[in-house]
């Protein structure tokens, strides 16, 4: 009886640690979208300051 409620913990543990892993991975990308956004933003502006 122990045995399955360690084995159950240790999934719960697993899976949350998973879970964090692709949350922090997708923020990672998020954040890198965000900076292509804002760098295109100021490409763009230089482009209309440069004409």
């Amino acid at each position: 009886m122990l045995n399955q409620t360690l084995a159950a913990e240790i999934l719960i543990i697993l899976q949350n640690v998973c879970v964090g892993q692709a949350v922090f991975k997708t923020s990672k990308e998020g954040q890198k979208s965000i900076e292509n956004e804002a760098r295109g933003q100021n490409d763009y502006q230089d482009q209309l300051t440069s004409n």
